[in-house]
C-alpha cells in the first residue's frame, strides 16, 4: 500500500499522448489552410502580359491578362496586375473590381489592399467595409470551411476522450471552450458564405450612371 502511494498509475497516459498528437495534427492542418491557394497561370502568357505592361502598353496587358482569365486560370496574382494594368489605362472602376476578386482569393495580401486603397482615394470611394467584415474577412471561404471541420474533428476528439477515461486526462473547461469556438467558426461560416453568395455588389466603371429603382428602363431614377 504504501509503494501504490508513492507510485500511482498514470491513468489516461497513452490517451493524453494521443490527444497531443490529435491538436498537433490540427493546429498543422490549420495553418496550411492559411496559405491561399489560387490556380497556376501559366507562365509565358502570364510573362507576356507583364512584358507589355512594362513596356506602356496598358491596353495590351488587359487584353492579354483578360484572356487568360476567360480562360478559367483565375489567380491573385493574375487579378492583381490585372487591376494594376487597368488602372494605368484609366479604368479605376474595371481596377477595384479586379483588386476586390483578388482580395476573395488572397484576403490577407498587404499589396492588392494596398493598391486597392490607392485607387478608391483616388477617385473618392470610401471603404464602407465594417471592422467586424474586415476581421473575418481575413480568411477565404474555404478557409473557415477548413477551419470548421478541423474544429468539429478535434472537439469530437475531445469528448471522446473524456468518455473513455471516465473524465480523467482533459479538463472540462477545455472541451467546454473548445465546443463554443466550434460553434462560433460554424456560424462565421454559414454567415460568411451566405454573404459571399447571396450578396449583389457592383462596380461603377463610368463616370457617371443612373441609379434605378427597378430592372426595366422606365424605373424611376
Amino acid at each position: 500500500m504504501f509503494l501504490k502511494s508513492l507510485y500511482p498509475p498514470k491513468t489516461g497516459g497513452s490517451l493524453t499522448r494521443i490527444t497531443g498528437v490529435f491538436l498537433w495534427i490540427f493546429f498543422g492542418l490549420a495553418a496550411s489552410a492559411a496559405e491561399p491557394s489560387s490556380v497556376a497561370v501559366p507562365s509565358k502568357e502570364f510573362e507576356n502580359a507583364n512584358k507589355a505592361y512594362e513596356q506602356g502598353h496598358y491596353a495590351e496587358a488587359v487584353q492579354r491578362y483578360d484572356r487568360i482569365l476567360a480562360a478559367g486560370r483565375a489567380s491573385a496574382p493574375l487579378l492583381f496586375n490585372l487591376g494594376d494594368a487597368y488602372f494605368q489605362n484609366r479604368q479605376p472602376g474595371f481596377a477595384i473590381a479586379a483588386y476586390l476578386r483578388a482580395l476573395q482569393l488572397a484576403p490577407r495580401d498587404p499589396d492588392i489592399r494596398a493598391n486597392l486603397d490607392l485607387v478608391r482615394t483616388k477617385v473618392g470611394v470610401a471603404r464602407n467595409e465594417s471592422l467586424l467584415w474586415q476581421s473575418i474577412s481575413r480568411l477565404t471561404l474555404n478557409e473557415w470551411a477548413i477551419l470548421s471541420t478541423l474544429t468539429t474533428w478535434l472537439w469530437f476528439c475531445l469528448l471522446t476522450t473524456r468518455v473513455i477515461t471516465g473524465g480523467r486526462g482533459i479538463p472540462k473547461w477545455v472541451t467546454g471552450v473548445t465546443g463554443f469556438f466550434w460553434i462560433g467558426v460554424l456560424v462565421i461560416t454559414v454567415w460568411i458564405g451566405g454573404q459571399l453568395l447571396t450578396s449583389e455588389k457592383g462596380v461603377i466603371v463610368v463616370p457617371e450612371a443612373a441609379v434605378r429603382r427597378g430592372p426595366l428602363p422606365e424605373s424611376q431614377t
